[in-house]
C-alpha cells in the first residue's frame, strides 16, 4: 500500500513539476513512478507515468528520448483503452517528431489524436491536439494554416475549464503569430518585417495580454509571455518597451532558478543591445554572460545563439568571429531545411497516394450514384401508369398506407373519389383499343387539370381513376367532383368518338379516423356503383 500511495503521489508531482517548468526533476520523478508501476503490475499507472516522462524529456530538449518513451507506451495505452493518455502520448510524440524535423511521422499521430479527442467530445484535448497539428503544418511550410488551426484551438480551449489548456492554446497562438512576423529571423541581417508580418506581430502582442492574465501565479508562464513580448517588440523596433520586457523576463528567470531561462534572457538582452546600436556590449554579453551549454540545449535556442553572435560580431567589425558564427548557423539552417524538405516530400508522396485512392473512391461513388439514379428511375416508373402518366395502383396504395389510419395527430382529413368511365367497353368495341387508349389519356388530362396541384390523381386499372382531395371534407369535395363530372360531359369528344359523348360515374367518400385503405376504397366503390344503378353520369357519396 505504501508503494502504491507513493506512486500516486509521484504522478501528482509529475504534473506539478510540469506546471512550474521543473522538467529535470519531473523526468526523474516520472522514471521512478514508471519503475514502481511496472514492479507493482499497475499497467494504467505505468502508461500515465510514461506519458509524463515523455513530456518532461521533450521539455528539456531530449526529443529523441521523448519520442522513444511516448512510442513505447502507446500500444499499452491503446490496449487498455486509456484514450486520454493515448491522446497525450500522441501529442507529445507529434511535438518530438516536429523538433526532429520528421513531419511525415508526426502528421498521422496528430491526426489520430485530433480525431479521437473529437470523438470523446473533450474541448481541452481537442485544443491540445489542434495545437500539435498546427506545429506539423508550420513545419511543412504553411504558417498561415497553422495560425488558423491555433485560432480553432483557442476557441476549443475557451470551452474548457482547464486553465492549463487555455494558457497553452493562447500562448501557442501568440508564439505562432510572432514567428510568422519574424519569418526570416533565422537568416543574417537586420529584422525588417513587411506590413503583413507587422500585423501578425501586433496581434501576437494582443494575444499575449490574454496569456498574461492566465499566467498569474505561474512564474514559468509569465516568463514565456515575456519572451514572446521581447521578440515581437524587437521586430517592431519598439526598443524602449522591449527593454522593460527583457528586465521582466530576467526577474522571472531568476525566480524560476532555471539555467536555460537565464541563457535565453541573456540572448534577449544581447539582441536588445544590438538593436540599440551597442554592438560591442552585445558581443561582450554573448562571449561572457551567456551560458553556451544552456543556450544550445534545444534546436531553437541554438539557432538563436548563433544568429545573435553573427549579427553582433558583424556589427562590431569582428569579421572572423562573425564568419565562424555564420558558418555554424547556416549548417544548422541547412540541416533544418533538409529535414523539412524531406518530410514535405514524404508527406506529398503520401498525399499523391491518397489522391489516387480518393479518385478511385470518387469513381466508385459516381458509379454508386448512377446506380441509385437508375434505381430511382425504375422505382418512379413502377409507380406510374405508362398509358396516362398518372400514378398507378401501387402508388395509390403507398400513399394511402402513409396517411392511414388517421387519428395519430393528422391536422386534416381528406376525401377520396372513385371514377369510372361509363360504357367504356362500347368505345373499345366500336372504335378500337387505340381510340379507347386516347379517351383514357384525355380523361386523365381533364381530371388532372380540374384539381389542385397538391391533390393526387391515379389510374388504378381499366377505365377506373381515383382522386385524393387533401384537406377537403365531403361538402367541398362534392363541389369539385361535380364540376369535374360536368367538364367531362361537356368536353368535345368528336375527334375520338364521332357522334358520341363520354361521361363518368363517381363515388365519393371522406376518410374516417379508423379507416384502412381497403375500407376507404370499398366505401367509394359502393357509392360509385350506386351512381351506376341510378343511371350513370352522376356523383354519389356519403
Amino acid at each position: 500500500m505504501e508503494r502504491t500511495d507513493q506512486l500516486l503521489a509521484d504522478l501528482q508531482d509529475c504534473e506539478a513539476a510540469s506546471l512550474v517548468g521543473a522538467h529535470d526533476a519531473g523526468a526523474e520523478i516520472a522514471a521512478r513512478a514508471l519503475q514502481t508501476a511496472r514492479e507493482c503490475g499497475l499497467r494504467p499507472e505505468a502508461a500515465l507515468a510514461s506519458a509524463w516522462l515523455a513530456e518532461h524529456q521533450l521539455r528539456r530538449g531530449e526529443s529523441e528520448k521523448a519520442a522513444e518513451s511516448a512510442h513505447a507506451a502507446l500500444a499499452e495505452a491503446d490496449a487498455l483503452e486509456l484514450h486520454g493518455v493515448g491522446i497525450k502520448l500522441r501529442n507529445t510524440l507529434t511535438r518530438a517528431w516536429c523538433q526532429l524535423g520528421r513531419a511525415d511521422e508526426a502528421l498521422p499521430e496528430a491526426m489520430w489524436a485530433l480525431g479521437r479527442a473529437r470523438t470523446l467530445g473533450a474541448p481541452g484535448l481537442v485544443s491540445r491536439s489542434l495545437s500539435s497539428l498546427a506545429g506539423v503544418v508550420e513545419l511543412l511550410g504553411d504558417p498561415a494554416h497553422a495560425i488558423t488551426l491555433l485560432h480553432k484551438a483557442d476557441e476549443e480551449a475557451r470551452r474548457d475549464a482547464d486553465k492549463v489548456a487555455q494558457f497553452a492554446a493562447v500562448v501557442n497562438l501568440a508564439g505562432a503569430l510572432c514567428r510568422s512576423g519574424r519569418q526570416l529571423a533565422h537568416l543574417p541581417g537586420p529584422l525588417a518585417p513587411t506590413e503583413a508580418q507587422a500585423a501578425h506581430l501586433r496581434e501576437a502582442l494582443a494575444v499575449v495580454q490574454r496569456a498574461k492574465v492566465l499566467a498569474r501565479g505561474h512564474v514559468r508562464w509569465k516568463m514565456v509571455c515575456a519572451e514572446i513580448e521581447c521578440l515581437a517588440l524587437e521586430a517592431l523596433g519598439r526598443l524602449a518597451e522591449m527593454r522593460v520586457a527583457v528586465d521582466r523576463h530576467r526577474a522571472f528567470a531568476i525566480e524560476a532558478k532555471a539555467p536555460d531561462a537565464r541563457a535565453e534572457n541573456e540572448l534577449l538582452n544581447a539582441d536588445w543591445l544590438l538593436a540599440s546600436g551597442r554592438a560591442a556590449e552585445a558581443c561582450e554579453a554573448l562571449d561572457h554572460r551567456v551560458d553556451a551549454a544552456a543556450a544550445q540545449r534545444n534546436e531553437g535556442c541554438r539557432r538563436w545563439w548563433w544568429r545573435s553572435r553573427y549579427r553582433a560580431f558583424k556589427a562590431a567589425g569582428s569579421d572572423a568571429q562573425a564568419l565562424a558564427a555564420l558558418e555554424s548557423m547556416m549548417v544548422q539552417v541547412r540541416r533544418d531545411r533538409e529535414l523539412s524538405l524531406n518530410a514535405q516530400a514524404r508527406v506529398l508522396l503520401g498525399e499523391v497516394r491518397m489522391e489516387i485512392a480518393q479518385q478511385e473512391l470518387a469513381q466508385l461513388r459516381l458509379e454508386a450514384e448512377e446506380l441509385r439514379e437508375r434505381a430511382d428511375v425504375a422505382t418512379q416508373k413502377s409507380l406510374l401508369d405508362p398509358l396516362t402518366g398518372l400514378a398507378n395502383r401501387r402508388a395509390l396504395d403507398a400513399r394511402l398506407m402513409a396517411v392511414l389510419p388517421m387519428g395519430h395527430g393528422q391536422a386534416e382529413g381528406f376525401s377520396l373519389a372513385l371514377i369510372d368511365i361509363d360504357h367504356f367497353k362500347q368505345v373499345n368495341d366500336g372504335w378500337g383499343h387505340d381510340v379507347g387508349d386516347a379517351v383514357l389519356r384525355e380523361t386523365a388530362k381533364l381530371l388532372t387539370g380540374g384539381v389542385r396541384g397538391g391533390d393526387f390523381v391515379a389510374r388504378i386499372g381499366g377505365e377506373e381513376f381515383v382522386i385524393l382531395l387533401w384537406g377537403q371534407a365531403l361538402g367541398d369535395a362534392s363541389l369539385v367532383c361535380e364540376r369535374l363530372r360536368q367538364q367531362v360531359q361537356a368536353h368535345d369528344w368528336s375527334r375520338f368518338v364521332p357522334g358520341r359523348g363520354v361521361t363518368v360515374s363517381m363515388g365519393l367518400t371522406c376518410a374516417q379516423p379508423l379507416d384502412d385503405a381497403a375500407q376507404l376504397l370499398r366505401r367509394a366503390d359502393q357509392w360509385m356503383y350506386a351512381a351506376k344503378r341510378e343511371g350513370r353520369n352522376r356523383l354519389q357519396g356519403g
